[in-house]
């Protein structure tokens, strides 16, 4: 995912450190990190240690990388309220689905989260 791609190399030099760098940090080949930041997607092990290393949310960079973080997982399995919104969010049109995402920024806001 290009996506994960460009996130990771944004994520890399905001953090001032090279490819090389990183690769030592998180426990690989500093050609492997070339290799992500050129679309290859890492296993989520890997994906796990670059957002401890670079100090971001680990679920924002599992999605990017096209994995369910585990506490999404837990989050559904657990929780109706998350399986009903997930079942009907496809069937949302563009002006419900920012009617929720005015909700959600709104929740956000209260709770001193980024919006």
């Amino acid at each position: 995912m290009a996506d994960f791609a460009n996130l990771l190399k944004e994520l890399r030099k905001n953090h001032c450190l090279t490819q090389l760098e990183l690769a030592q940090k998180i426990g690989v080949d500093f050609t492997y990190v070339c290799r992500i930041e050129k679309g290859k997607i890492p296993a989520y092990k890997i994906v796990t240690k670059i957002a401890e290393v670079l100090n971001t949310d680990v679920n924002e960079l599992s999605l990017a990388a096209g994995y369910i973080p585990k506490d999404f997982e837990t989050l559904i399995f657990n929780n109706k309220l998350a399986r009903d919104f997930i079942k009907i969010l496809p069937k949302l049109n563009a002006e419900e689905r920012a009617e929720i995402q005015e909700l959600i920024n709104s929740v956000k806001e209260r709770n001193n989260e980024k919006v």
